[in-house]
């Protein structure tokens, strides 16, 4: 079958929202239609264009590549205005902005170095006021006396040439002109530049800073977490503190094209980026990761498109599966109730090869000790999690799963 034009694909995605229907299998509840091959009827997808959801999590259409006369250049360094930082505490009802170029920011906001700080970032065209960031600084805040910092590069993540807001991902993590805003030189302000030695403009003798005698936080405390995109900005933000570690960094189905798929030099995030790099999978081999990639990796119901409860046209079902990650991360950190099993594969788990065999808790409240693949069934709607009885092979149709 020839490959339909971009163009006409609206039609299609009516038709397929129309046409789509859920029926029951195994006696296990609803789920949904989907061809892993669709897309293989749109011409150029996954090689010049494809589907990629938005902050809100509607599907819109990244280009791959273009024409060199119509191409963007990809900029060399990260400008003082292209990242914010907000940082929320208990102690203030709004948002501060820290200025990685003034201290003074940091200092004299309601940041206490003595208390955990988590870092949160989002991916392709989205922002701090996206769920991703929203939910979970509010959950965290919730449950705990915190310090939540979100990470908003909204600026550079916009452009609707995907390679262009994937090459921002490095220099937002660690780009080299010392006075750029980015992560890893906020968490060097936090911890003490001096433990990795001051270079360039950094070398300047600097004026003592009114609150700064607050003390210093450990790196033991920092916790970096990014969905997509925002993953592998983590895990540059994690690389570029070496020979130093964070504690830990948690990635949401990190994002799978022009990392896993056609990758380039500068990698991707992995399990040397911190002491304890946990993932959750949620549209693996579709947008997000396949292979695992941290120290604990987990997929639930299976990893892969489609998630329990998303439906429709399949770049509708796809794009819902990717945000699940973040849905199901903020839900475990009031919870410890999404119970994985470790197993070599989906299949292994389905088939109850892996009964009895060793859990972890996904999420919040992994332990930093955990090593390895596990897998899980989740409910379709939150609260999602199922507790022991998520690692069950099988479910019964008094489950709303």
């Amino acid at each position: 079958m020839r490959g339909l034009p971009l163009h006409l694909h609206l039609a299609v995605c009516l038709a397929g929202v129309l046409a789509f229907t859920v029926q029951p299998h195994d006696g296990q509840g609803p789920t949904e239609s989907y061809d892993p091959e669709w897309s293989r009827q749109l011409e150029g997808y996954g090689r010049t264009w494809m589907y990629f959801p938005d902050g809100k999590g509607v599907p819109r259409v990244a280009l791959l590549s273009s024409d060199e006369r119509s191409t963007p250049s990809v900029p060399s360094e990260v400008g003082p205005d292209d990242v914010t930082f907000y940082l929320y505490t208990r102690g203030q009802e709004l948002s501060e902005v820290i200025d990685v170029d003034d201290p003074s920011t940091l200092w004299q906001s309601s940041f206490d170095p003595k208390r955990p700080t988590r870092f949160v970032t989002h991916g392709w065209k989205s922002s701090s006021d996206a769920d991703v960031v929203q939910l979970i600084k509010s959950a965290y805040l919730e449950v705990e006396d915190c310090n939540v910092i979100g990470v908003d590069w909204s600026a550079l993540a916009s452009s609707n040439f995907y390679p262009w807001a994937k090459s921002y991902t490095n220099p937002v993590g660690r780009q080299a002109t010392p006075l750029s805003p980015r992560v890893s030189d906020l968490i060097k302000m936090m911890v003490g530049e001096e433990k990795w030695g001051a270079t360039g403009s950094r070398r300047k003798k600097k004026k003592k800073v009114v609150g700064a005698d607050k003390g210093r936080a450990k790196l033991s405390d920092i916790h970096l977490l990014g969905h997509s995109l925002g993953a592998h900005l983590m895990g540059y933000a994690g690389s570029h503190l070496r020979p130093y570690k964070v504690a830990r960094i948690t990635g949401m189905d990190p994002a799978m094209p022009l990392f896993e798929i056609l990758p380039s030099s500068d990698g991707h995030l992995d399990a040397s980026d911190a002491e304890f790099v946990d993932v959750i999978h949620t549209c693996a081999g579709a947008l997000g990761f396949l292979d695992n990639i941290g120290h604990a990796d987990f997929y639930p119901n299976g990893g892969t498109p489609v998630q329990p409860g998303c439906c429709c046209a399949a770049e509708l079902a796809e794009a819902c599966s990717h945000g699940r990650s973040y849905q199901f991360y903020a839900e475990s950190i009031r919870s410890k109730d999404f119970v994985g099993l470790a197993c070599d594969n989906w299949e292994a788990f389905q088939n109850g090869s892996c009964a009895g065999g060793t859990t972890a808790v996904m999420g919040e409240h992994t332990p930093p000790k955990t090593r390895g693949v596990f897998y899980l069934n989740t409910m379709r709607s939150a609260p999602f999690a199922l507790g022991e009885r998520g690692v069950r092979a099988a479910y019964h149709d008094d489950y709303d799963y």
